[in-house]
């Protein structure tokens, strides 16, 4: 990470598949990340979850410092455009 970001100079990045590791993980590393490089780098995580609870776990473990994609939006939005006029 710690050379990436002395290539790249991203400033954020995406937690793929993240309830399938240890957040701890996550966690460890970004806070590393952030330290070496001084830089506030945004974090989202995608947890494939419409479970608010489960969400609402996730980002407790990171003290609310990522941001999880909405999945339940998501959901709506998909089942909005199969209904058509028929969604409510």
């Amino acid at each position: 990470g710690e050379w990436l970001h002395q290539m790249l100079l991203f400033d954020g990045v995406r937690f793929d598949a993240a309830k399938h590791i240890d957040a701890s993980f996550f966690v460890d590393w970004l806070q590393h990340i952030r330290r070496v490089t001084n830089w506030p780098l945004f974090a989202v995580g995608e947890y494939w979850s419409a479970k608010i609870d489960e969400l609402t776990e996730f980002l407790g473990k990171f003290d609310d410092n990522i941001a999880l994609f909405d999945v339940g939006l998501q959901s709506n939005f998909s089942q909005a455009s199969k209904r058509r006029g028929k969604y409510d």
